[in-house]
């Protein structure tokens, strides 16, 4: 059978493993809470024709970056503004995850290693059960992916001649991808230092660092004007820095998600009633607060980085913390703990298959491999350092970990032959 027949047919069961957990686990469609409430109620203004609005003042909003709520409104349009067309829209992304994944462990290792990539995601716990939920990961995971994917084969084509079209078409996928979430930014930074590593020229490593810049603040221009009408002042994003950011530096903080703020009450009525300035003005004071932190106890902010690097890496079910199960005597809590066990066990196989690929990518000269690390490494320690630590958060990273699992299965096969020859 042809590598093409063997891919496609791992991506048909990654498809219908997706597909039906959304069978079971939303239909009928369960209650819509938190951040995927947000989603869907902006998604659904978006669709009307309404603007970006904030669900509960009908104001002009920017507390959520409107990436994943626009795609949502695109389908709502089409097909109506019915959560069930979200959790399709994440059979389609997580399975074109899997192809990406696929397609970089080609780039780096063997045709092999294809199909172990695309398979081990296929088959992830996590990364199927993710699909049932209305959040943004799963969609982002698959822009993510495929931003590596381009990243490896610009890099390589760099060597001969610089592509410099494609690494400003590459800056303004990162600038999409950031209005989805706003961490994407820190992809810029990977390849730039894989190239540092190489034998080009200084002023042609500038030269490609202006070109993805600008192209990710041409791709953000349109969000920018609108949020400087809105506001008064440029919000890169969203609002909603100063609340995550708090999140990992406050006088309870624990290295995981744990809201807290000097003044909820406050928060709750200028949220609630105030619209677009006060919206900034919370947004401002819970960063201030958090800097407050940081300055008057540097000792706990060390000590911290060690809390949030284990709760962003320690468990792989954080999906499991957002159902609500429709009909309970269909799916009941037994079944989902038991699906978090699983998830966990294979979770945790897989940081173990990849550690090896991981470390050997750091010393060897290979650019696509240092690149896949260096990705895993920027986007970790942007939580560890900066915010705070959460399963959410090593999402994207899953299709990474396949890649490296199937680089270090494949040269243990291949060890393991030459010593049976």
């Amino acid at each position: 059978m042809s590598t093409a027949r063997r891919v496609g047919g791992l991506l048909l069961v990654a498809f219908l493993l997706r597909l039906g957990s959304n069978l079971w686990l939303t239909v009928p469609t369960p209650g819509i809470d938190a951040d995927a409430l947000w989603y869907h109620s902006s998604a659904t203004s978006l669709a009307a024709g309404e603007g970006y609005v904030h669900h509960f003042t009908r104001l002009p909003t920017a507390a959520w970056p409107p990436g994943y709520p626009a795609m949502l409104a695109a389908v709502y349009r089409l097909f109506g503004a019915d959560p069930a067309w979200a959790f399709l829209l994440n059979v389609v992304a997580g399975t074109l995850s899997c192809w990406l994944a696929g397609r970089i462990a080609l780039a780096i290792a063997s045709t092999r290693a294809q199909l172990i990539a695309t398979g081990l995601l296929a088959v992830a716990p996590s990364h199927i059960l993710f699909a049932s939920l209305v959040m943004s990961e799963t969609v982002y995971t698959t822009m993510m992916t495929a931003l590596v994917l381009g990243a490896i084969v610009l890099v390589r084509r760099s060597d001969e001649r610089v592509p410099w079209g494609g690494w400003l078409g590459w800056g303004a996928a990162v600038g999409i991808a950031s209005l989805v979430r706003a961490e994407a930014v820190v992809l810029l930074a990977a390849p730039l230092v894989v190239l540092a590593t190489t034998r080009m020229r200084a002023r042609h490593i500038a030269a490609i660092a202006i070109l993805v810049v600008a192209g990710a603040f041409f791709a953000e221009l349109p969000w920018l004007v609108r949020n400087a009408r809105v506001f008064g002042r440029v919000v890169p994003v969203s609002t909603s820095f100063g609340r995550t950011f708090l999140i990992g530096h406050n006088p309870v903080a624990d290295g995981d998600m744990n809201l807290y703020s000097p003044d909820p009450e406050a928060d709750q009525r200028d949220l609630a009633t105030g619209g677009p300035a006060r919206e900034l003005a919370v947004d401002e004071r819970l960063r201030d607060a958090g800097l407050e932190f940081m300055r008057e106890h540097p000792g706990e902010e060390l000590r911290l980085i060690g809390k949030r690097f284990y709760n962003m890496f320690r468990s792989d079910r954080v999906w499991s913390e957002w159902y609500i199960p429709a009909d309970p005597a269909r799916v009941p809590a037994g079944a989902i703990e038991r699906l978090g066990q699983l998830s966990n066990l294979y979770y945790w196989l897989l940081l173990l298959v990849a550690a090896p690929a991981f470390v050997r990518s750091l010393r060897r000269a290979d650019s696509a491999r240092l690149l896949l690390s260096l990705v895993v490494i920027s986007w970790s320690a942007f939580f560890v350092v900066l915010l705070y630590g959460s399963q959410r958060f090593h999402f994207p990273l899953l299709p990474l970990l396949c890649v490296l699992a199937a680089d270090t299965l494949c040269r243990g096969w291949a060890a393991a032959y030459s010593e049976r020859r």
